[in-house]
C-alpha cells in the first residue's frame, strides 16, 4: 500500500510540474484540490505503514477494513490523476507530431489553448477530484480510523497460524546454520539457499529459524532483508539496527547492491546471520563481491540464509541449496481447519466437508494457498457458491493463485484488480459479466486451444468496459484485427498481442495509448506494418516484434522513442514504400538506451545505405549484447556495398554475439572494428549466396563459438578461413588461428568437399577446440588430421554426412582409429562413449 501512496504523490507532482512547464492552467479550484490531496497523502503514510503492520502481524481486523477503504480511495484517485496527466501528455505529443518544425515557444502557446473538448475533459476531471477529496475527508474523519503514528523497527513476526509438517525442515536448516550438519559434499556451507515455488512457505520457514532462541544465542548480529527483484527493504532488530548506516531506515527502499555494500561495515568483528528473503534474480558479480565483503568483515561461523524461487542462484563451494517442497495433504487439512475455524472442530455438513477436501487437494501442498482459501470460509459463503467454483469449466482466478493451478473463490468481483483466465474449450464463454470487472487493472487471457472465438467476437464490448486496465494480454485469439476501441484504454502500460498468427494490421488508435510502455507483437507472422501513430508513444520502452517476418518498414518518427530499451527488429524500408511514411536506419541515432538484442533487416536495399548506416551510430548503444544483420535476399544480384555497410556499422564494445545472413558480396573481409571487440565471443554466419571462400575469421582473438551454415557456393575451406597468408614471413613465435575457439559448427554446406586446416604450416590451429559439429555436408570427403589429433577435442558430432560416416564410423570406418581417442562421438544422433575417459573428469553426463 505504501508504494501506491508514493505513486500518487508522484502523479500529483507531475500535474504541478506540467502546470508550470506547459503553461497549463488548471480549472479554478483544482489547484487547491491537488494541494489538499497531496497534504492528506503525505500525512497518512505513517498510518498506512502502521495499519499494514497491525494486519500482517497482529491480524487486526479493523486495520484490514481501514486498508481496504483507503485502497479504494487510492485506486479512484490514481485513475483520475492518470487521466489528467495523460490528457496533458496527449496535448504535448500531438502538437509535436503535427507541427514538428515549430518552436517550443509556439508549442507552449498551443498547449495552453485547449479545445472545447479538452475544456470539457478538464471540467470532468475537476468534478471527479472534488468528489474524491470529499470522500477522503469523510474517510479521515472517521474516529475508528485513527491509528497511532509510530513505526517500530522489527526483525520479523512469525504468522501465528501454525504450519504443520515443517518441523523436519526447520531442524535441518538449524543444523546447517549452527554448523551441526554438512551438505552432500561433506562441507559446512556459509550460504544456505531455500529454493521453492511461490507459496510453499520459504519465508515462513526462514522466520521460524530466525526467531529460534538458539539462533539468537549463536549470532550476536542479525539482519533480515526482504528483496523484491532489484529493490530491497531492510528490517532489523532495533538493537542491531543502530549500527547500520543512518541513511537506511526500516521504511527505505534502496538498491540491493547499495544496501549490501553499506551494511557490510555493520557486521565488522561480529558473528552475523544475514537473511535475504524472496531473491528473484542475482547477478553473479554482485553476489560474490558483496557476500565476500560480509564474510571478510564478520567472524568465522557467520551465515547467509536465502529464500528464492529461482534455482539459478550462483552455487560454489560455500553454497548449499535446500529444496523446499509442499506439505502433505494431512498437514494441509490441519492448517485449513485451524485457519477456517480458528482451531475449533468444523460443524459443516458432509457435502460441505467434501467440497473442502477437494479444495484442499487442489492446493498441491502449498501452505499459502491453504491459508488464503481457508480465510474465505471465515465469511459466510453458500454451498452453491462453493460448488460453482469446483464445477466451473473455466478457471477464473487471481494471477498469483492461478500460477499454481488452484481454483480461487471470488465473492466480490468489483474488488478484483488483477485477473488471469485460461480457456480450454473452444466454445467456452467468459465466466463473468464485463460490467462486474470494470475495476480490473490487469487482464491476462491465456488459451490452451489454437482458436478461441469468444474474445475475438466480443472485443468491442470488452475494451469499452474495462477502461481502467493497465495491463492487457490477448494472445492466441486468432484474430485478423484488433478493435479500434483499444484506444479507450488510456491507462494501459502493457499490451500483449503476441502469437495472433492471422493479424495483419494494428489499429491506428494504438497511437492514443500515450502511457504504453510495452507492446508485444512477437509471433504475429502475418503482421505487415506497425501503426503510423507509433511515434506518439514516447513512453514506450519495449517493442517486441520478434518473428514478424512480413514487416516491411518501420513507421516514420521512430527516432522520437528515445525511452526504448528493447527493439527486437528494425526493418529498413523496402523500395516501394514512401520515404515520407517510413523511418530510415539513421533514425536509430538517438535510441541509445537500446539493449540486449537488436536485428536490422533489409540491409543493402538502397543506394544511400552506407551513409544511413553511419548515422545510426550503433557504437553509442553501449548495452547491446546481440546484433543480427540481415541483408536483403536477392539471388540474382551481387551487392558489392554490403561489405562497406558492415564496416560502417561499428557496434559498441559491449557486443558479445554477432549474426550475419544473406550477405550479397563475393567475399567478405573482416571489418576493422571486429578485431577490437574484446567481448565478441560468438559469431553465426549463414546464406552468403555469392561467397566462394569463407571470411578470415581465424584472425579474431576473442572468438569462442563459431557457426557457419548454408554457404552453398563454398567448395573448399583452407588457409584463408584461418586468416593465414601463405607468403608471410616467418616469425620466432608461432601464430595462432582461432586462439580461443571452443566450439565450431558447420551445417548445410552442400558443395563443400575439401577442408585444409593449415597442415603444412607452422601455425597453431584452434588450440582450445572442445566441440566440433558437421551436419548435412554430404560431399565433404575428410576431416583435417591436425584437428583430429588435438588432445583438447572432447566431442565430435556428425549428422547426415555420407562420406564422413563411411570413413570414420566406429562400425567399420577405415579411419576410425584417427578419431577413437575422442571421448564423445555422435553419428546421426547415436552416441558412442569412450570409457577410457571417466565422465567426472570431463564434466559430461554419459549414457
Amino acid at each position: 500500500m505504501a508504494h501506491l501512496v508514493s505513486e500518487l504523490l508522484e502523479l500529483l507532482s507531475s500535474i504541478r510540474f506540467y502546470e508550470v512547464k506547459q503553461e497549463v492552467r488548471l480549472v479554478v479550484g483544482v489547484k487547491e484540490e491537488v494541494k489538499n490531496l497531496t497534504r492528506k497523502l503525505q500525512s497518512v503514510k505513517l498510518e498506512v505503514a502502521d495499519a499494514e503492520r497491525r494486519w500482517r502481524h497482529e491480524q487486526d481486523e479493523s486495520a484490514k477494513e481501514w486498508l481496504d477503504d483507503f485502497e479504494e480511495i487510492c485506486y479512484g484517485l490514481d485513475d483520475v490523476l492518470d487521466e489528467w496527466v495523460t490528457a496533458i501528455l496527449k496535448s504535448e505529443t500531438e502538437s509535436e507530431y503535427e507541427n514538428p518544425s515549430k518552436s517550443k515557444r509556439k508549442l507552449k502557446i498551443h498547449s495552453s489553448c485547449f479545445t472545447c473538448g479538452q475544456v470539457s475533459l478538464r471540467d470532468d476531471i475537476a468534478s471527479k477530484m472534488k468528489k474524491l477529496n470529499e470522500k477522503a475527508d469523510r474517510f479521515f474523519g472517521r474516529k475508528e480510523t485513527k491509528f497511532e503514528k509510530s513505526i517500530q523497527y522489527y526483525a520479523t513476526a512469525v504468522d501465528e497460524t501454525p504450519v504443520c509438517g515443517r518441523e523436519k525442515e526447520k531442524d535441518e536448516i538449524m543444523k546447517l546454520l549452527l554448523g551441526e550438519s554438512t551438505d552432500q559434499g561433506g562441507r559446512s556451507s556459509d550460504v544456505i539457499s531455500i529454493v521453492g515455488i511461490a507459496g510453499v512457505g520459504k519465508t515462513y520457514l526462514a522466520e521460524l529459524v530466525y526467531e529460534e532462541k538458539s539462533i539468537k544465542e549463536e549470532f550476536n548480529f542479525k539482519i533480515w532483508v526482504s528483496v523484491s527483484q532489484s529493490f530491497a527493504k531492510i528490517i532489523a532488530e532495533k538493537s542491531d539496527f543502530q549500527s547500520v548506516p543512518h541513511r537506511f531506515s526500516s521504511s527505505d527502499r534502496v538498491g540491493l547492491n547499495d544496501l549490501l555494500e553499506e551494511t557490510a561495515l555493520a557486521v565488522f568483528g561480529k558473528k552475523f546471520l544475514l537473511v535475504l528473503d524472496d531473491v528473484q534474480e542475482i547477478d553473479s558479480s554482485t553476489w560474490y563481491k558483496y557476500l565476500r565483503c560480509y564474510f571478510e568483515f564478520g567472524l568465522p561461523g557467520s551465515k547467509v540464509l536465502i529464500t528464492t524461487r529461482s534455482d539459478l542462484v550462483p552455487v560454489d563451494n560455500l553454497t548449499c541449496v535446500f529444496p523446499l517442497h509442499g506439505i502433505t495433504e494431512d498437514d494441509c487439512r490441519s492448517l485449513f481447519s485451524h485457519r477456517a475455524w480458528f482451531g475449533n472442530s468444523s460443524t459443516e455438513s458432509e457435502d460441505m466437508v467434501s467440497i473442502h477436501n477437494k479444495i484442499i487437494s487442489g492446493c498441491k501442498g502449498l501452505p499459502f494457498l491453504v491459508k488464503a482459501l481457508a480465510s474465505l470460509l471465515q465469511v459466510k459463503i453458500s454451498t452453491e457458491e462453493r460448488k460453482l467454483v469446483l464445477d466451473s469449466k473455466n478457471d477464473c482466478v487471481n494471477v498469483e493463485v492461478r500460477s499454481h493451478g488452484v481454483i480461487g473463490m471470488v465473492s466480490s468481483w468489483d474488488k478484483v484488480r488483477h485477473l488471469k483466465i485460461e480457456f480450454s474449450e473452444r466454445n467456452a464463454s467468459f465466466p463473468v459479466s464485463f460490467d462486474k470487472l470494470k475495476n480490473l487493472r490487469s487482464l491476462l487471457v491465456d488459451y490452451c486451444i489454437s482458436d478461441y472465438p469468444f474474445v475475438r467476437r466480443n472485443q468491442d464490448d470488452l475494451l469499452s468496459r474495462l477502461t481502467c486496465l493497465r495491463a492487457l494480454k490477448l494472445s492466441h485469439i486468432s484474430s485478423e484485427e484488433i478493435s479500434d476501441k483499444i484506444g479507450k484504454l488510456i491507462h494501459l502500460r502493457y499490451l500483449d498481442l503476441s502469437d495472433n498468427q492471422h493479424l495483419k494490421y494494428l489499429p491506428e488508435e494504438i497511437g492514443e495509448l500515450h502511457n504504453l510502455q510495452t507492446l508485444n507483437v512477437s509471433g504475429c507472422c502475418e503482421l505487415q506494418r506497425l501503426p503510423y501513430g507509433l511515434c506518439r508513444l514516447i513512453n514506450l520502452r519495449h517493442l517486441n516484434n520478434y518473428h514478424t517476418d512480413k514487416l516491411t518498414f518501420m513507421p516514420r518518427g521512430i527516432e522520437r522513442l528515445t525511452s526504448l530499451k528493447s527493439l527486437y527488429k528494425f526493418v529498413v524500408n523496402c523500395s516501394y514504400h514512401s520515404k515520407e511514411s517510413s523511418s530510415t536506419l539513421g533514425d536509430l541515432q538517438n535510441l541509445n538506451n537500446l539493449r540486449n538484442y537488436l536485428e536490422i533487416s533489409g540491409l543493402g536495399i538502397s543506394t544511400d545505405m552506407i551513409s544511413e548506416t553511419r548515422k545510426a551510430q550503433l557504437k553509442k548503444k553501449k548495452q547491446l549484447v546481440t546484433l543480427k544483420l540481415s541483408f536483403v535476399e536477392c539471388k540474382a544480384l551481387i551487392h558489392d556495398q554490403d561489405g562497406e555497410i558492415i564496416q560502417a556499422l561499428e557496434p559498441p564494445p559491449s557486443l558479445q554475439h554477432l549474426e550475419i545472413e544473406h550477405y550479397g558480396g563475393i567475399n567478405m573481409k573482416i571489418p576493422n572494428w571486429m578485431m577490437h571487440l574484446a567481448k565478441l565471443s560468438k559469431i553465426c554466419i549463414s546464406k552468403f549466396r555469392n561467397c566462394n571462400n569463407l571470411p578470415p575469421l581465424g584472425k579474431l582473438p576473442f572468438l569462442e563459438y563459431l557457426e557457419i551454415s548454408d554457404m552453398r557456393s563454398v567448395h573448399r575451406v583452407g588457409d584463408e578461413f584461418l586468416g593465414i597468408e601463405t607468403n608471410h614471413k616467418e616469425n620466432e613465435d608461432k601464430k595462432k588461428a582461432f586462439p580461443k575457439l571452443k566450439e565450431l559448427r558447420f551445417s548445410r554446406m552442400y558443395a563443400w568437399d575439401k577442408w585444409d586446416a593449415g597442415i603444412a604450416l607452422e601455425e597453431e590451429v584452434m588450440p582450445c577446440l572442445l566441440r566440433l559439429y558437421i551436419g548435412f555436408c554430404d560431399t565433404l570427403e575428410a576431416l583435417p588430421r591436425q584437428l583430429l589429433q588435438m588432445t583438447t577435442l572432447e566431442e565430435l558430432s556428425v549428422d547426415d554426412c555420407c562420406s564422413l560416416r563411411g570413413q570414420y564410423h566406429w562400425n567399420g570406418g577405415v579411419d576410425w582409429h584417427r578419431i577413437s581417442h575422442i571421448p564423445i562421438i555422435y553419428f546421426d544422433g547415436k552416441r558412442y562413449v569412450n570409457y577410457k575417459y571417466p565422465a567426472c573428469d570431463l564434466g559430461f553426463n554419459f549414457l
